[in-house]
């Protein structure tokens, strides 16, 4: 059963097993994020070459005959997830059902199902603020990505969500910053996602009037009561 998370991978060792263009492709995307990525395989592209040798990435050769048993044994233990992606399918399906016995995260680029981790498309809006992601877990990529792209578009050109989430978002700063205990603090963002009048100003574009009416619905402390925080 998939459930869906972001994870800090900074630091984080990864190897990449397959160096075409889609092992490529992930090294580089991995590496990007902080990981400390090695890439198996037989072969490597000048692309690969390069990057290992401005330090990006590590990679290491496989020979020809090695067997996906040898190849578990070599990585067990030493990554937290193992990115599948050779042009062997059956070498890539044997290596995952091999190494999910020792309860690794796996994912295999090239059939999702045998695996355990799936990378969805993924976009951001908002200068980031917000992330988004989709996955039909290996079923029709082409339905993920448009479907993505639908989402993309609604929210960037819905001014009303773009203002609540700066509203909301400012808000939460507040209480950060002045109630502590989370278990205090969420009752009060249902209470203003129930006032009219909130929505209202957030609704015609008047911020700091949709902020001010969000602390006085919060009936906050007045030491609260200053904005923005700092």
């Amino acid at each position: 059963m998939y459930i869906p998370l972001y994870i800090d991978i900074e630091g984080m060792r990864i190897a990449v097993i397959g160096a075409g263009n889609v092992g490529t492709r992930r090294a580089k995307y991995l590496s990007s994020k902080g990981a400390n990525v090695v890439v198996y395989s037989k072969d490597f592209s000048p692309e690969l070459r390069d990057l290992e040798a401005s330090g990006i990435l590590e990679l290491k050769y496989i020979d020809d005959d090695t067997a996906p048993e040898d190849l578990a044994r070599e990585l067990n233990g030493k990554y937290s997830l193992i990115v599948i992606a050779t042009n062997d399918l059956r070498f890539n399906s044997k290596l995952s059902d091999l190494l999910r016995k020792n309860n690794v995260f796996i994912n295999n680029a090239t059939k999702a199902s045998t695996g355990n981790v799936v990378f969805p498309f993924h976009s951001e809006v908002y200068d980031g603020g917000l992330k988004l992601a989709i996955t039909s877990l290996g079923k029709t990529g082409i339905a993920s990505r448009t479907a993505l792209e639908h989402c993309i578009s609604y929210l960037e050109n819905n001014e009303y969500l773009r203002n609540l989430y700066n509203v909301m978002s400012l808000f939460k700063e507040i209480l950060v910053e002045c109630i502590s205990d989370p278990k205090k603090r969420v009752p009060l963002y249902f209470k203003v996602d129930s006032d009219r009048g909130f929505h209202e100003l957030v609704r015609k574009g008047f911020l700091q009037e949709a902020l001010a009416r969000a602390l006085e619905v919060s009936d906050l402390p007045a030491e609260c009561l200053r904005y923005p925080p700092g």
